[in-house]
This record gives structure tokens, C-alpha cells and sequence, in this order.
């Protein structure tokens, strides 16, 4: 049980340290009064104190001064030295007020002097030296989860692309400086998409996580698997790894999946094609080799190989074609045949129904597959395409939004923004521009900004804020709780909604600190008049939980992963979760099929159109 976990039913563990028979003495028993409960620990010297730190788990440390100004400090240090960090409320006589500063700076959480010292005083120090412990603590692992989770695949917790990167600079760096070899394999799961379409995403899932531990134990502890896309797992054999030790390691990866796999009642046999680069025979930089290692694993699957080593100059004019942002260029005047919109819904917790859609981009590359946002927005960011990708997924949304509204289907629809989209003046204008081309009610439109894209020029910001407010646009806070630095500016900014990061919303079920996290994150939101989604609700107890601390909205994959279009349509129609209003005016629910809304032929425009029932 996490230090302090008692706090939820007020009943505190506390740690009296007291030489003889003193004051504290004659108070501690009577703390347990009202709804708060104190368990107290008497030792008399600070060695007792800090060995039943150790052994126990406490809240916090009543300490009885004396006449030892020094104890307080002395005290601290010797937690600190076992790596036990615990709230100190000292108890002393005619201290100064400079003495009781350095008390403070000395990180004591309270200080009571003797002429205060009363039964409510105590129970107070205590409650509120346990409560910032106790949220210091949550929020300390939470930077540390999301720490780890920025550079891990959320489903198979490998490392994820930058990981793998970061690695294999360092690897390669080792390697120039010894002069040693290594190599690199990346994997391809034959016909996962299939089984992706066939059995469902959730099915999909289950696989990419057998797939990646039967990888793991084929590998040493020294090498590192990565997942670097949908069903793609990228390997690094550090420093001495010859061809023929990388032919082995490929050879031991295919052994290992050669067995079925069981899930759902069902037993799937796949395969698997891996291609192999070496350092430095095939390259000397990290992306040269992944390029030419997914060359090799395009002609062993070419050749009827499940295995391959890169061969010099058979790719030599696919190793010289145009970079990433090159073809990210392309894929945005490729109209909706590479980047394509994404829908995922938003559930009133009061309704249990849908109120509106958070609008995704992605993009199918043709030769590369999926690749992720988190690969390619920087990108976009990077080579200043970011402000043509954001009008890109405006329209397409916008125009999805006009088609669902002309079948008689109301919703919000919620479109993010990068930093620098928040940064340029001419922005307001553009939407405005954008909403009168597909007669948008600006009501129903929510534009997402992350906390740090505020404080990158909160001057500026706050001015295309405050525009994109006098629209009627409502704006949200994305990833909320993972930005401190900004909540002084909060109540200056026209924000009418806060979107809890899925980093705490996903543990809050089993994690306390968590718990403690989202529910004062919601009741902040609702102190300074706002409403509050939770992101990443990923099972029927969270929804429920989050219903409990009064969350308005919810989102995530228990409810529905992000939908195209038209399987959108079809959920909304489906759902139990269903339609949450009528159209303006009346109009019942749509009583038509998703049938009479079709894809439309239109190369620019990746929405649906509506069509007569007798013309199609």
C-alpha cells in the first residue's frame, strides 16, 4: 500500500518523536475526533525515529523540538539518506521569526509553537502536511510514468521509435568508438491486417502483444525490440554483432513464432519477414541503416525469404528517393489518399450519450504503412507545414460535420492545434473563413491547445484566443495535469473545458494517486467554471469511477477507438451510447441507414456524401 493511503477515510498513521514524557504525550491520544482517525508511534530519539521509518509506513512525523533547534534538520537528513521522504510539523517554544524560516527552508511542513498547541491545531498540520505529501508523491510518479510512456508503445510497453533512435545513436556511437560491428533487424507480421479487419481491433491488440513478448525471449538482455509501427518491431544487436550472429538472432525470432498463437478460442499461425543491415558495412548513420534493413526485408518478402541481409546497390535509387518530408509534402496535396480523418467519440457521463467527436488525422503511407501522428506532426512542425495540415483537417472536418448535419446527425466536432497554428495572427480570420465556407455553427465547433502551447507567448495566445472566443468557437485544454507552469494564466483565458490527460485517467482505478489526481483535477475544471473530459477510458469500472467524482464527458477506447467516417456513422446508429440530441427545429433522430450516406468520389475530400435515395 502506497505511504499514506489512508487518507481517503481521514485515518492517518503519525509518528510521534518525543524524549520523556512530554506535551505531545498527553495530546496524541485524543487526535482521533469527528471523521479523522490517528494511529500513533511513540519513540524517543531520532535513530528510533528513522528505523521505524523504515519498517512501518507513516504519514508524517510529529517532532517535539525541545530545546535541539538542530533536530528538525538532523532529522530530515537521515530520512533523505534512506530515501524516506516524509512531512516533519515540529513542535517548539519561543522560536523566532527567523528561526522559524530556516525551519521552513529546512522543508519542515509545520511549525507549532506551545501557545498554539490544541487538539484542532495538530489534526489540521496533520491533514495538510499528509495531503501535499501525498499529492507531491502522485504527481512525482506521474512525471515519471509519463516520462516512460513518451518514450514507450502504450499497448506492448517496448520502447517506441524515438526510444529505439536514441539507442541506436548510442550503439552506433559505442561502436565507432571501439571499432566494433552491430546490426539492426526490423520484422514484419505477415497478414496482421487481415486478422486486424477479420477478428477486430481488440483481437489485434492481444496478438501484438504475444507477438512482442515471444520476440523478447528469443532476444538477449542486451539487445534492444522496439515497436516501430503497426505491426513492425524494429531489433539492435549492440556492439559485436557479426552477419552471421544477426542471420542467427532473425532465425531464433521466426523459431520462436512458428508456434500458434491461442486467443479468443480462436488459433492464429503467422509469419514473419525480417530484413538485416550492419553497422558500418551497410551505413553509418541509424536511419540509413533502418532504410536499407526494411529494403532487405521488402526483398526477402520479394524473393520468398523470411529472412534477409541487405545487398550494396540493389536499392541504390531507393536509398537517394525524397526524405520523409518529402513525402509528407505530397501526402497533403494527395487529397484524402494518404492523410485521412479519424473520429472518436465523446460521451455525456450524465446521458451515457454521445455529445460530440475529436476529428484525428493519419496517414497510410504507401510504401512505409501506418505511420504515426507522433512521427509525422513534428515533421509537419519542423519543414513549416503545420499550418497547412491544420487547415487540411479543418475542411475535412468541417465538411464532415455539413454532410452529418444535412443527414439530420448534431454534433460537436473538436479539432487540435499545434504551438506555433496558436502563434499566427492570421489564424481567427482562416476558421472564420473555413466555418462561412461550409456554414459551420462556430457553437459546434472545440479547438484543443495543449498547456505548453500557452506558455510558449502567452501575450499572443491569449490575443488568438480571445479572437477565436468572439467567433462563438469554444476552446479546450488538452492533456491537462501534465503543464503546472500555466495554471496561474488559466483564469485569464476565454477556456470553457479541460481534458484530463489519459496518463492519470488510465490508473485510477487501481492507483490511489491517480485517483486523488483526476478527482482534483475535475473539481478544479468546475471551480473556475468549466467542464471536463477525461481522456483514455479504457473499461466499464473507470467510466464508472469517473462518473462518481462528477466528470462531465468521457472518451476512449472502452466506448469506441477513433472511427472513419462512415464506421462512425454506423456506431452512432448502434451505440448504446447512440445520438445524444435532435436537430434544430425538431427533426427526429435519423431513422436511415448508414446506406444513404456514401464516400465521396471526390479525390480533395475525405467526407461523405449525402445522395437521393433513388440515385444510388
Amino acid at each position: 500500500m502506497p505511504r499514506g493511503s489512508s487518507m481517503h477515510n481521514g485515518r492517518f498513521q503519525v509518528l510521534t518523536v518525543s524524549s520523556g514524557h512530554g506535551r505531545l504525550d498527553e495530546i496524541a491520544p485524543r487526535l482521533s475526533v469527528g471523521g479523522t482517525t490517528v494511529v500513533g508511534h511513540r519513540v524517543a530519539s531520532l535513530e528510533e525515529a528513522v528505523q521505524a521509518a523504515e519498517a512501518d509506513q507513516f504519514d508524517c512525523i510529529l517532532l517535539d523540538m525541545g530545546t535541539d533547534a538542530d533536530a528538525p534538520k538532523a532529522l530530515r537528513n537521515r530520512l533523505l539518506d534512506k530515501a524516506i521522504n516524509l512531512p516533519i510539523i515540529v513542535v517548539a517554544d519561543g522560536l523566532s521569526s527567523s528561526e522559524m524560516v530556516e525551519l521552513m527552508r529546512a522543508n519542515v511542513a509545520d511549525c507549532i509553537t506551545g501557545r498554539d498547541l490544541s487538539i484542532d491545531r495538530v489534526v489540521r498540520a496533520i491533514w495538510n502536511a499528509s495531503r501535499s505529501a501525498r499529492t507531491e508523491r502522485a504527481l512525482s510518479l506521474a512525471e515519471a510514468q509519463r516520462v516512460h510512456n513518451v518514450l514507450h508503445d502504450h499497448l506492448t510497453d517496448l520502447p517506441n521509435r524515438s526510444l529505439f533512435f536514441d539507442r541506436l545513436d548510442q550503439a552506433l556511437s559505442l561502436g565507432d568508438r571501439q571499432r566494433t560491428p552491430l546490426a539492426i533487424l526490423t520484422c514484419n507480421i505477415n497478414g496482421f491486417n487481415r486478422i486486424n479487419g477479420e477478428m477486430g481491433h481488440h483481437v489485434g491488440d492481444q496478438l501484438l502483444r504475444a507477438v512482442s513478448e515471444r520476440i523478447s525471449s528469443a532476444l538477449r538482455r542486451s539487445d534492444t525490440l522496439a515497436r516501430l509501427g503497426d505491426d513492425e518491431f524494429g531489433v539492435i544487436l549492440p556492439t559485436g554483432a557479426t552477419q552471421e550472429g544477426a542471420e542467427r538472432a532473425a532465425a531464433k525470432i521466426i523459431a520462436a513464432l512458428d508456434m500458434p498463437f491461442e486467443l479468443h478460442d480462436h488459433t492464429f499461425s503467422i509469419g514473419m519477414r525480417i530484413g538485416i543491415a550492419l553497422y558500418p558495412t551497410h551505413g553509418t548513420k541509424g536511419s540509413t541503416l533502418l532504410v536499407r534493413a526494411e529494403n532487405a526485408m521488402r526483398d526477402g518478402r520479394r524473393d520468398n525469404q523470411r529472412f534477409a541481409v541487405h545487398v550494396a546497390g540493389r536499392h541504390h535509387d531507393q536509398d537517394k528517393g525524397r526524405p520523409l518530408v518529402e513525402e509528407f509534402k505530397h501526402a497533403l496535396n494527395d487529397g484524402d489518399r494518404q492523410l485521412f480523418m479519424t473520429f472518436q467519440p465523446k460521451i455525456n457521463m450524465r446521458k451515457q450519450q454521445i455529445h460530440g467527436v475529436e476529428a484525428l488525422v493519419r496517414w497510410r503511407h504507401p510504401d512505409r504503412g501506418m505511420v504515426f501522428p507522433d512521427d509525422f506532426i513534428p515533421l509537419a512542425e519542423d519543414a513549416g507545414l503545420i499550418d497547412k495540415l491544420t487547415m487540411h483537417v479543418l475542411n475535412h472536418t468541417l465538411a464532415q460535420q455539413a454532410a452529418w448535419r444535412a443527414e439530420g446527425i448534431d454534433l460537436t466536432v473538436a479539432v487540435n492545434l499545434s504551438a506555433k497554428t496558436l502563434q499566427d495572427a492570421r489564424f481567427p480570420a482562416q476558421v472564420q473563413d473555413m466555418m462561412r465556407k461550409w456554414s459551420s455553427d462556430p457553437t459546434k465547433l472545440v479547438l484543443e491547445i495543449t498547456e505548453s502551447a500557452i506558455i510558449l507567448d502567452v501575450d499572443r495566445a491569449t490575443a488568438t484566443l480571445n479572437q477565436l472566443d468572439n467567433l462563438g468557437i469554444r476552446i479546450s485544454i488538452d492533456d491537462f495535469g501534465t503543464g503546472y507552469t500555466c495554471l496561474s494564466y488559466i483564469r485569464r483565458l476565454p477556456v470553457e473545458e479541460l481534458k484530463v490527460d489519459k496518463s492519470f485517467v488510465i490508473g485510477m482505478v487501481t492507483s490511489p494517486d491517480d485517483w486523488v489526481i483526476v478527482s482534483s483535477l475535475i473539481e478544479l475544471g468546475h471551480n473556475l467554471g468549466m467542464t471536463v473530459v477525461a481522456e483514455g477510458v479504457e473499461d466499464e469500472q473507470t467510466l464508472r469511477t469517473l462518473g462518481e467524482v462528477g466528470c462531465d464527458f468521457a472518451q476512449g477506447y472502452y466506448m469506441a477507438r477513433p472511427l472513419p467516417a462512415d464506421d462512425l456513422t454506423e456506431w452512432l446508429m448502434t451505440s448504446p451510447w447512440g445520438l445524444e440530441t435532435t436537430m434544430a427545429g425538431g427533426m427526429a433522430k435519423p431513422s436511415t441507414s448508414p446506406r444513404h450516406l456514401r464516400v465521396s468520389g471526390k479525390a480533395a475530400e475525405n467526407v461523405h456524401e449525402l445522395r437521393p435515395a433513388s440515385s444510388m
